[in-house]
C-alpha cells in the first residue's frame, strides 16, 4: 500500500490520466504477486492474494470482500471519495488494508471520516482478553451515537472479524450478538464503515506500521498466533490457487507422513526381533486340536461309514478303507450336493493354512494338506443325519469357545431397600434381542450399586458392570424414529447366546400406523392433525423420560467413588452428521464428543477418535461424487473401520 499503491493514485491524479479501476486492479495484484519488483524481500511462492485488489470511486461503493472493480476511469473530481482495499496471504496466513482517500472533501464529509476512525479505535480498545465478542462493536457505536448519531443507520453490522489462516472467521464476527468471550492469541481484523458515506476502516498492517492514511487496523489480543483457534471456513471461492488450509494441512501431513514411517521401520525391526527370541509361541497350530491321543481311543467299530462322535468333538471318514478322524474345528463346511438314483454326495471342506479361517500354521506352510473330501450315499437320511449331527456338533463348540473368550466379570451387587427408590427404566426394548422370540418383549433397566441389569423374563437377564463401560451414549429422538441409550464396552459379555461389544436399550416415539384406505388425506385433515400432534406429545415425553433416568445415573457416577471410571453419556451432534456406507446399506453417521458413531442401525459403529492412528480419505477427486474414509487404529492388529460412499459435499465438514 506504501510503496505502490498510494505513490500510484497519487500520480494518476496529478498527471490526471484516465485509468479504470480493472486496470489498477491488475496491476497490483501483479505487484502483491511478485512483491521483489517494490524492493519487498518476501519469496514469490510464500504469497498469495485473498481476494482480488478492490478500487472504486465515483459513488459506487460496495464495502464487502466480495466486491469487484468495475470497468469505469478512477473519479478523482474535487469532493469525491477512492476506496482501496486488497488482502494478500503469507505463508498461509491471511491479511487485509483498505484506505479511503478523500480529495478535496467538504467539512461534512471530512467529519464523519472523522467520527468513524474514532469509532475504529474504540472498537479496538473494546478488545481485551474475557470481555464478549460483542463488546467491540458496541463500543463503536456507542461513539457514533454520541458524535454523530444521524451517521448510526447506516453503519456497518459489524466491526469485522476473526483472520488467521481463515480471511473471514464468522465465529468471530465482532457483532452486536457474539457472546463469545475473547481470548489469548486471537487476532481480529477490525473492519468499520459507512454505508452512507462509504468510508472503509479496513486493513491489515502490523501495530509497528504506521502508513500515511490510516491507521493499524490488525489487532491481536495476544501477539502470539496459535492456528488450533482458527476455526475452517469457507474459502474465498475467487482464489487463484490452493487453499492455505489445504497448503498447510499437506505440509503437516507430509511431516506426519515422515514419522509415521519411522515409526513403522521401528516397530517391524522390533517385531523381527520377538519373532527371533519367542519363535512361533503366539500361533495357534492345526496340531493343536487333538480328537484322540492314540487310535486306541477311537471308537471300535468296523463299518466304513461316515460317524460323528460328539463326545470327543470329532467326525470319522472312511479313507480308502481305514477310518480318519479329524477334529470338528478342522471342518468348514458340510453340505449335500446332487440326488440322482445312485444317491447324494456328502462334500466336507476343511479349513487349512492359506484359507480365511481362525486356524494358523504357519511353521507348516511347506506340508500337504486335505482340502476336500466328496463321498457318495445311498442312504439320504443318513447324510441329512450326519451333516445335522456335525454343525449342531459345531454350534455347540463355537459357543464354548466364545464364552471360554469372554472376560470374566465382577459380581453385581444388587440395590437394597424399597423397589421404588430404585432408578430404573421400564418398557425398554434391547438390542441385540434375546434369541427364541417370535415377537419383542420388553424388559426393566435397572442401576444397581456397580453395574446395569436389565430383565425381560426371569430366565433372560443381562448385567452390564459399570468398570466395563467404556462409552456411554443418549441420543435422543430428532431424525429417526427411536430414543435410545447405547453402551460400548471394553470386554465382550453375552446377551443370550451372542457375543457383543455393543449393548442398546431403546424405544420406539411413533406407533406403527395401518392406512385404513388407498385415498390420500389431505393436508387439513383434521384426524391427520390430531394424530401428528399425538406423535409429537409421545416423542416429547419418550425424550423426557430418558432424560430423567440419564440425569439419575450422572448423579450416581458423580460420586468420589466412581471417578477413575470417567463415566459419562455423550449426547451425538445431529447437525454435524454425514451419510456413509458403513456394513451394508447407507446410514447417517454422526460425531460425538469422543467418538464417530451409529447406533440406529445394526451393525452399530462406535469409533473411539483417540484410539486412531491416522485417517485415509480415498477416491478423492474432481468430478467424484462421493469418496471412502478408513479408519487405522494404533493397534495394527485391530482391522480398519471402513465409511464408503460419502458425498462429497461433506468433505471439507470432513476435513
Amino acid at each position: 500500500m506504501r510503496k505502490y499503491v498510494i505513490p500510484k493514485v497519487e500520480k494518476i491524479i496529478v498527471d490526471e490520466r484516465k485509468v479504470t479501476h480493472s486496470k489498477l486492479m491488475v496491476l497490483t495484484e501483479k505487484i502483491l504477486l511478485t512483491p521483489i519488483n517494490i524492493d519487498v524481500k518476501l519469496k514469490a511462492e510464500n504469497v498469495d492474494i485473498c481476494y482480488p485488489p478492490i478500487f472504486q470511486s465515483g459513488g459506487k461503493y460496495d464495502l464487502r470482500p466480495a466486491a469487484f472493480s468495475n470497468d469505469e476511469d478512477l473519479y478523482y473530481d474535487s469532493g469525491s471519495v477512492i476506496i482501496c482495499a486488497f488482502g494478500a496471504k503469507y505463508s498461509g496466513y491471511c491479511s487485509n488494508v483498505a484506505r479511503t482517500f478523500l480529495v478535496d472533501c467538504t467539512a461534512e464529509k471530512s467529519n464523519a471520516y472523522k467520527v468513524l476512525r474514532q469509532a475504529h479505535d474504540a472498537a479496538i480498545a473494546a478488545l481485551t482478553p474475557g470481555s464478549k465478542v460483542s463488546s467491540s462493536y458496541q463500543a463503536a457505536v456507542a461513539v457514533v451515537r454520541d458524535k454523530a448519531p444521524e451517521l448510526l443507520p447506516f453503519l456497518t453490522k459489524s466491526a469485522g472479524a476473526g483472520i488467521g489462516i481463515e480471511f473471514h472467521e464468522t465465529w468471530l464476527s465482532l457483532s452486536e450478538k457474539n457472546d463469545r468471550t475473547l481470548k489469548d492469541g486471537m487476532i481480529f481484523n477490525v473492519s468499520l464503515g459507512d454505508a452512507f458515506y462509504s468510508f472503509d476502516e479496513e486493513n491489515a498492517g502490523l501495530p509497528s506500521m504506521k502508513p500515511a492514511l490510516k491507521a493499524e487496523v490488525m489487532v491481536s489480543v495476544k501477539p502470539v498466533l496459535k492456528p488450533d483457534l482458527m476455526l475452517p471456513m469457507r474459502e474465498n471461492l475467487r482464489s487463484r490457487s490452493r487453499t492455505p488450509k489445504e497448503d498447510l494441512r499437506k505440509q503437516l501431513q507430509s511431516e506426519i507422513l515422515k514419522n509415521k514411517t519411522i515409526e513403522a521401520a521401528m516397530r517391524s525391526d522390533a517385531a523381527d526381533r520377538n519373532k527371533l527370541l519367542k519363535g512361533h509361541s503366539h500361533s495357534r497350530a492345526m496340531e493343536e486340536l487333538v480328537a484322540y491321543k492314540s487310535a486306541s481311543d477311537m471308537p471300535g467299530s468296523n463299518r466304513l461309514e461316515i460317524q460323528v462322535d460328539k463326545q470327543n468333538e470329532a467326525i470319522l471318514l472312511p479313507i480308502y478303507g481305514v477310518t480318519v478322524p479329524f477334529h470338528v474345528c478342522t471342518v468348514k463346511k458340510v453340505e449335500i450336493r446332487g440326488d440322482s438314483n445312485r444317491g447324494v454326495y456328502v462334500s466336507i471342506t476343511f479349513n487349512v493354512p492359506g484359507t480365511a479361517s481362525s486356524l494358523h500354521a504357519p511353521h507348516l506352510q511347506n506340508l500337504i494338506f486335505l482340502k476336500a473330501a466328496t463321498f457318495l450315499s445311498k442312504d439320504r437320511s443318513h447324510a441329512e443325519e450326519v451333516i445335522k449331527s456335525v454343525k449342531t456338533l459345531q454350534k455347540g463348540v463355537t459357543e464354548r469357545t466364545r464364552r471360554a473368550s469372554l472376560v470374566s466379570q465382577e459380581r453385581l451387587q444388587l440395590c437394597n431397600g424399597m423397589r421404588r427408590d430404585r432408578i430404573q427404566f421400564p418398557d425398554l426394548w434391547i438390542r441385540p434381542t434375546f434369541a427364541g422370540h417370535g415377537r419383542k418383549v420388553p424388559g426393566t433397566l435397572v442401576a444397581h450399586v456397580n453395574g446395569f441389569q436389565y430383565s425381560a423374563s426371569k430366565s433372560e437377564k443381562v448385567d452390564i458392570m459399570f468398570n466395563n463401560i467404556k462409552h456411554a451414549f443418549f441420543q435422543p429422538a430428532e431424525r429417526d424414529m427411536i430414543t435410545l441409550l447405547h453402551f460400548h464396552l471394553y470386554d465382550e459379555i453375552m446377551v443370550g447366546n451372542k457375543k457383543t461389544r455393543d449393548v442398546q436399550f431403546y424405544n420406539e416415539v411413533m406407533d406403527v400406523v395401518d392406512s385404513v384406505g388407498l385415498k390420500r388425506r389431505p393436508a387439513w385433515d383434521p384426524d391427520e392433525i390430531e394424530e401428528e400432534q399425538r406423535e409429537r406429545a409421545r416423542r416429547k415425553e419418550i425424550n423426557r423420560q430418558f432424560e430423567l433416568f440419564v440425569k439419575r445415573v450422572s448423579s450416581v457416577w458423580s460420586q468420589p467413588r466412581f471417578d477413575q471410571l470417567g463415566l459419562h453419556f455423550e449426547s451425538p451432534s445431529q447437525k454435524l452428521g454425514f451419510n456413509g456406507v458403513h456394513g451394508r446399506t447407507t446410514c447417517y453417521i454422526i460425531p460425538s464428543p469422543s467418538c464417530l458413531v451409529q447406533l440406529v442401525e445394526s451393525p452399530f459403529l462406535v469409533t473411539s477418535l483417540r484410539e486412531v492412528e491416522i485417517v485415509c480419505l480415498e477416491r478423492v477427486s474432481l468430478g467424484q461424487k462421493s469418496f471412502d474414509m478408513v479408519f487405522v487404529f494404533q493397534d495394527l492388529k485391530r482391522d480398519v473401520v471402513r465409511i464408503e460412499v460419502i458425498p462429497t459435499t461433506s468433505l471439507d465438514k470432513i476435513k
